[in-house]
């Protein structure tokens, strides 16, 4: 069966941008995997409208490094933090607002990801994210107390 862990990863817009959520849509669309997220790793992608969020789950999957689709996800953080420097929108994440009368060409394109696995054994928790998250993802570990019912006789 193999080693397994669950993995979460959202990407959105730390504050409210009139553009920045259509950006990304458009972004995630064009660069992030998700037809194989979807169709080979049986993940459950989520478009967030109202937290102007895009939330993606995988379930009970062997994520490793090794592994190509794993290694196309970290493509997709690399690129979009590439986008974000590029751009010269550092000014953007550290919340300041760039002189559109300078530089018509930038757009504020404020956005950020953040990354969750969690592996089978209790110390096995991977976090990562964009140098501007929130922290939206909250990491809990719980346990269950429950019994099976006694046959009575």
């Amino acid at each position: 069966m193999g080693y397994r862990s669950e993995v979460d990863i959202v990407f959105y817009v730390p504050n409210d941008s009139e553009t920045a959520y259509g950006l990304l849509k458009l972004w995630f669309d064009e660069n992030y995997p998700h037809a194989e997220a979807k169709d080979e790793w049986c993940a459950t992608i989520q478009y967030d409208e109202e937290n102007l969020a895009i939330l993606v789950s995988y379930q009970d999957v062997k994520w490793y490094d090794s592994y190509e689709h794993p290694q196309a996800v970290e493509k997709a953080f690399e690129d979009i933090d590439t986008l974000l420097d590029h751009q010269h929108l550092t000014a953007v994440a550290q919340g300041l607002t760039p002189v559109k009368e300078d530089n018509p060409d930038i757009t504020p394109f404020n956005v950020a990801w953040e990354f969750v696995r969690l592996g089978e054994e209790d110390n096995d928790t991977e976090m990562r994210m964009s140098a501007n998250a929130d922290y939206v993802i909250a990491v809990n570990r719980s346990t269950e107390i429950s019994f099976t019912p006694r046959k009575t006789t």
